[in-house]
């Protein structure tokens, strides 16, 4: 069997002809088929002695495009139909600068030897790479060590000339004029082909400037064309019209393409720690609408070192979930926690969010310590989910939380709908934060509110925190009634009357709030 009578690759096989046969043939029979084959087969110009009495297996399969990219990295070589830009939007880790870097390396060659063979004139034969910044374009693009100098041929290594900002190849026939989106006129003038490489595009701060000039710069040669490569970003609206836009192949793959190179573990950490925003975005690829921020900006909202002194009613509640990561489930929702406080001057203050990603049995001991340590002036809100399953679950916790004022509602209608009273409040910088480790990963989750990408279960224990405070069209069971209200009241706490401090009024408010709890529709047993 030889290397063009391996398997062709399915759709959801994204492996290299090289792994492709190691797992056909196994590592023996791969090495005995590679050492039987020419590397001229595998090579787009004459090779010159030594290597052209070499094998495969004696050079290296590193070395060949066609046998160490994978298929969708193959594109830009091997395209399915004409273009002028192949766009790769791509995870990180996913290989861009490698593949790059062998394409430009291959076209190289190609060229060099067209220009041997007189059927190209050296001037045809100038590309163009352009990166986001100076570091960035040097350190990954050409002299890294997925670069176009570490990476190139040794028949026809490339080497870097600072002054003149270019990488020559051989003799120099083959050049590469070397610039950044720094320069948003840098390419303005220049006669570029057949290829030019601009990487993270999504990032360039004149995009359209910069392009612009590029895109007229490719021009030279039969089929002048760009290769396009980023990871997507939503501040990079304009992706979609290039996606869009006539001659365009858009190759978009995510991170997990690339996971037999990885660091063990490496991706399976940036699913556990990253947003579901970051996720898709960063290792999906995802291009993406609606990325929220509109309900919740962390910059409305006071950080603030110590809690108020006049907080007259808390109340913690649960947005509850029963889940770790796993490699079927790697971003699972968090089971969270939000005790807010509400002052006598109708301020709102976060004073702690818990967001855990624990087993059920983990998660009631967690409800239940948090309860002891909150105390039992702190009331405690359940969310109940529908359903029997649901009912049942609230009174186990009920019970197991006797001693503590506890209360329990159904959701209805949408998120968004719901949090618009708290939003309200946080918008109009009603809403202070006390400061903790937890108020990154917490305003993380606020600010994000609404996108499918992004986590909000601290939304949801936020809002149904401010509803028990706050609930919609009436007031609330902390607030302390008139006298008149007492007399008249089922509490029959008639005893309280004066001028009252505010450790009496916070004592006051709990006990009426402990009887309006027994005939409250939430509190019901």
């Amino acid at each position: 069997m030889t290397l063009k009578e391996t398997a062709k690759p399915t759709d959801a096989d994204e492996r290299s002809l090289l792994d492709r046969m190691t797992a056909v043939l196994g590592p023996d029979r791969t090495r005995d088929v590679l050492q039987k084959t020419p590397a001229q087969d595998y090579t787009p110009m004459p090779l010159p002695a030594p290597w052209n009495g070499m094998s495969v297996w004696d050079v290296g399969p590193s070395r060949f495009a066609d046998i160490i990219l994978r298929p969708s990295q193959l594109i830009a070589l091997r395209p399915p139909r004409p273009y002028r830009i192949a766009l790769y939007r791509c995870g990180r880790n996913f290989g861009k600068n490698f593949m790059s870097s062998m394409t430009l390396n291959y076209l190289a060659q190609e060229a060099w030897g067209a220009i041997q063979a007189g059927k190209l004139s050296p001037g045809d034969a100038t590309f163009l790479v352009v990166g986001r910044a100076t570091d960035d374009t040097l350190d990954a693009m050409v002299k890294g060590k997925s670069g176009i100098v570490e990476n190139s041929a040794p028949w026809l290594p490339a080497e870097y000339l600072p002054g003149s900002r270019r990488i020559i190849w051989g003799d120099g026939a083959v050049t590469a004029i070397v610039r950044t989106a720094q320069e948003p006129l840098g390419a303005r003038g220049l006669n570029i082909g057949p290829i030019a490489w601009i990487d993270e595009i999504a990032s360039w701060p004149h995009w359209a400037e910069t392009f612009g000039a590029i895109d007229l710069a490719v021009r030279t040669g039969p089929a002048p064309r760009l290769l396009a490569t980023t990871t997507p970003s939503t501040r990079a609206p304009w992706l979609r019209d290039l996606i869009g836009a006539p001659g365009t192949i858009d190759i978009h793959r995510p991170s997990a393409d690339n996971a037999s190179n990885m660091p063990a573990g490496w991706l399976e950490d940036q699913y556990r720690r990253r947003t579901r925003f970051e996720i898709a975005e960063e290792l999906e690829a995802m291009l993406l609408d609606g990325i929220g921020g509109d309900y919740f900006q962390p910059a409305d909202a006071a950080i603030i070192d110590r809690a108020p002194d006049d907080i007259i009613a808390t109340c913690r509640a649960w947005d509850l979930a029963a889940s770790t990561p796993s490699p079927g489930n790697r971003d699972p929702d968090f089971t969270a926690g939000i005790r807010m406080g509400k002052t006598a001057g109708g301020r709102y203050v976060v004073l702690d969010a818990i967001l855990v990603r624990q087993r059920a049995g983990d998660v009631e001991r967690l409800m239940l310590a948090t309860a002891e340590e909150d105390g039992p002036q702190c009331t405690i809100r359940l969310n109940q989910d529908p359903g029997q399953a649901g009912k049942s679950q609230v009174e186990d916790l009920v019970r197991k939380l006797a001693g503590y004022v506890t209360v329990s509602q159904r959701e209805t209608g949408d998120k968004a709908t719901r949090a618009q009273p708290f939003a309200a409040m946080w918008q109009h910088h009603n809403v202070d934060v006390l400061r903790g480790a937890w108020n990154a990963a917490y305003l993380d989750q606020l600010q994000s509110f609404p996108s499918k990408f992004s986590h909000d279960d601290a939304v949801d224990a936020s809002v149904a925190a401010f509803s028990v405070l706050a609930p919609a069209g009436g007031r609330s069971m902390f607030d302390v009634p008139s006298w008149g209200e007492l007399q008249e009241g089922d509490g029959g706490v008639a005893g309280i009357v004066g001028s009252w401090s505010t450790r009496e009024q916070r004592e006051a408010n709990f006990l009426i709030a402990t009887t309006a709890a027994r005939h409250s529709p939430w509190g019901r047993r």
